[in-house]
């Protein structure tokens, strides 16, 4: 992996999750950190890892042992053609075996963009359950506090629990002005809504400076909290309506439905715009129209899902 950080989605969904549950079933799989590559392999996935180094001691190790190389790649990093990076993966595609793309939409940027067009394959993100490990967020007293501190503010909002909104995500895109931001696209609606209902609306991201800054004179109660591993699946249960507004970009649309999925998988009800890797859900959860899908959550005790078939959600995952 080009990381280790639980708090990118990328390791923790794509890489950590796979890892474990393949282990478990008695297969010869490990993680290589940092800057190592193994020694010996039979197969190498190198997840969102393309330098020039990790490619060259790759290839080394398919020219001693005839490692077959994997390449997997889940954000679109073509956006800018003269970046190096753009560059280096472009390099690092043609070099690999195989390629795994996130998205179908992704695949077909990919495609645009190499030589080879039949190398290619489709798997989408495994979805992040409800956590079942309580155990370790009480073993933690410092989170365990935050949590509580967290849920007691929610509480005295007096928000009825069906209205409580909450959004979740970097507070910016890498590549594109998306992220927290992008809630400024339904303002207008969620403020509207909150002179008949009284809403809340919970921002679980990685800056605070960043929610001060777009939040400071919005008319609904905000709250935030920093996303966290071991209290991410307790707070998001804590609410009701999922919100996933989305700039629309060739960043943003080549994203997964993991927000989606993680969503629905917590028993919340979803309204999103409509990024490719969702269409799929539309039966699921609400496709844009924000104010007419807002009233309809509101007025009905509606509950998009409350058991997933996950073989339903997405074919491609690893289970």
């Amino acid at each position: 992996p080009h990381t280790t950080n639980n708090k990118v989605a990328s390791y923790r969904i794509r890489c950590k999750k796979i890892v474990e549950e393949l282990a478990n079933n008695n297969n010869d799989i490990t993680i290589s950190y940092s800057k190592k590559i193994p020694k010996v392999a039979d197969i190498l996935i190198l997840s969102k890892r393309y330098d020039e180094d990790s490619i060259n001691k790759a290839i080394k190790l398919k020219e001693d042992y005839g490692t077959k190389l994997f390449l997997d790649i889940c954000d679109n990093h073509f956006i800018n053609n003269n970046n190096s990076r753009a560059n280096q993966l472009i390099t690092a595609i043609n070099k690999v075996d195989h390629v795994i793309s996130s998205t179908e939409y992704l695949a077909n940027i990919i495609k645009k963009k190499i030589n080879k067009k039949d190398n290619i394959t489709v798997i989408g993100d495994i979805i992040e359950e409800p956590s079942t490990k309580n155990y370790k967020l009480f073993l933690n007293p410092l989170k365990f506090l935050e949590y509580h501190i967290f849920k007691y503010k929610l509480i005295n909002k007096n928000t009825l629990k069906s209205r409580r909104f909450v959004w979740f995500g970097n507070f910016q895109g890498s590549y594109s002005n998306s992220g927290m931001s992008d809630l400024n696209k339904i303002r207008k609606e969620l403020e509207e809504i909150n002179l008949n209902y009284k809403i809340s609306l919970t921002i679980i991201s990685n800056s605070k400076n960043k929610f001060n800054s777009v939040f400071k004179n919005w008319k609904i109660d905000c709250l935030y909290i920093d996303w966290n591993i071991l209290t991410f699946s307790k707070i998001l249960m804590l609410h009701s309506v999922s919100i996933i507004p989305v700039s629309k970009n060739d960043f943003t649309y080549s994203k997964t439905d993991n927000r989606v999925t993680a969503s629905l998988a917590h028993g919340l009800n979803v309204i999103a715009d409509p990024v490719p890797s969702y269409i799929k859900h539309s039966d699921n959860i609400f496709i844009s129209d924000w104010k007419d899908s807002f009233l309809k959550i509101l007025n009905s005790d509606i509950r998009q899902q409350q058991k997933i078939n996950y073989h339903v959600i997405n074919d491609n995952v690893i289970r």
